[in-house]
């Protein structure tokens, strides 16, 4: 049996599904993007917030480190 060559409509059809296709994949794209964005904000808050919690702990050793200085003195 010989296929039958595809008639004008069906290629515009085609075209038209195709085209359909594109602007679904394209939504989808666009809406992991910005879901992708909303993610790494997130998460280099988290990281901001880290730092601040480092810092402090930080200064708190300094601190503590100093004051047990100051105890050794002290005992002599």
């Amino acid at each position: 049996m010989a296929e039958q060559k595809p008639t004008l409509e069906t290629v515009w059809a085609l075209f038209k599904e195709v085209g359909e296709q594109i602007k679904e994949l394209s939504a989808s794209s666009r809406a992991s993007a910005k879901d992708t964005e909303a993610r790494f904000k997130d998460l280099e808050a988290r990281f901001k917030d880290t730092d601040v919690k480092i810092a402090e702990a930080a200064r708190s050793v300094d601190r503590l480190a100093s004051n047990m200085g100051g105890l050794s003195k002290k005992w002599g």
